[in-house]
């Protein structure tokens, strides 16, 4: 009788469970580099959580759901050499050159009549639900003083039922892909808009074209970074 309670228990917290990234962003191929200078500061924004159309409560999950996909986007810039360090001003140990201020949304559609279906079933009886990222990211060059602004969405669908149990270690290859893709491809567009340029001189090299750039422009892109940081 143990025995049977122990493999039920383990169902119960295991369950069967699979991801699988929507790819919703175009792929990119980030080669591996050595960039030692740019240090990063992180500054997380307004982010909010809705399921199915209505929003949650504001509560801790939201600051986990906002800290993890912060954390694996900039640990994947960090393996693929784009950055040397990353993190809260007070943590890093040198003075930060970048800021990076992380804002957005996660959407999230199912069935919650199915979802408790499932789980009273032991997963016998299949559910799903889909989870929708829509971030942006506002970068500020301190030593060109310019911002640059991103904007990333991507999606998962989690899927429920018992016959994923054995692929339990590996469940979660497909929201760990769409963060990949969200990191590669914001990446890809800031650089493309010279936000990583060390000198003024490296960005008239670049871009001459960023010479011409407005007053206007930087002063709306100001003002929304201002916006999304939590007051």
């Amino acid at each position: 009788m143990k025995t049977i309670m122990l493999v039920l228990l383990a169902m119960v917290m295991l369950g069967g469970c699979m991801t699988f990234n929507e790819a919703m962003l175009p792929k990119v191929d980030i080669p591996k580099q050595q960039n030692p200078e740019v240090i990063l500061e992180i500054q997380k924004g307004n982010f909010v959580q809705t399921l199915n159309g209505a929003p949650l409560r504001q509560d801790t999950s939201e600051r986990a759901a906002l800290n993890e996909v912060v954390e694996k986007m900039m640990n994947r810039w960090k393996e693929r050499g784009l950055i040397a360090d990353f993190g809260p001003a007070e943590k890093l140990n040198k003075k930060p050159d970048f800021t990076l201020i992380v804002s957005g949304a996660r959407h999230e559609e199912g069935s919650e009549f199915l979802a408790i279906l499932c789980g009273t079933t032991l997963d016998i009886i299949p559910a799903s639900s889909k989870l929708t990222y829509e971030l942006d990211l506002i970068l500020v060059n301190h030593k060109i003083q310019r911002h640059y602004l991103v904007k990333v969405k991507n999606g998962v669908t989690m899927w429920m039922q018992l016959i994923f149990l054995p692929l339990f270690p590996i469940y979660k290859t497909g929201i760990n892909n769409m963060m990949i893709d969200m990191a590669d491809y914001a990446y890809d567009e800031l650089k493309k808009q010279g936000a990583f340029v060390l000198s003024r001189q490296q960005e008239v090299h670049n871009n001459p074209c960023r010479l011409n750039s407005t007053t206007q422009e930087t002063n709306n892109i100001n003002s929304d970074s201002s916006r999304y940081l939590l007051q």
